[in-house]
C-alpha cells in the first residue's frame, strides 16, 4: 500500500487556516495531489474551482493507474 508520513508538514503561509483537515491536506500534498498557489498559500477558506477539482482528480487517477500498473508487474 501507499505509505504517507505521519510527520507530513504543511509549509503554506496560511497554514493556520487549515484546521481539522490538516493531516489530510498534508497527505494530499505529500502524494502530489495538491500543491497550493504560487504565493505559497493553500486558501482553505476559498471555494475550489471546477478547473482545480479536475486537476486534482486527474492527479489521483494518474496515481491510481501507476499503482495498478506497478501491481501488475509484481
Amino acid at each position: 500500500g501507499v505509505q504517507v508520513s505521519e510527520d507530513a508538514k504543511l509549509d503554506f503561509a496560511d497554514k493556520a487556516d487549515i484546521t481539522w483537515s490538516a493531516p489530510y491536506v498534508a497527505a494530499a500534498v505529500e502524494l502530489g495531489f495538491v500543491t497550493g498557489y504560487e504565493d505559497n498559500t493553500f486558501k482553505a477558506k476559498q471555494p475550489i474551482t471546477r478547473a482545480e477539482a479536475f486537476v486534482i482528480f486527474d492527479r489521483v487517477l494518474t496515481f491510481r493507474d501507476a499503482l495498478t500498473t506497478a501491481g501488475a508487474e509484481e
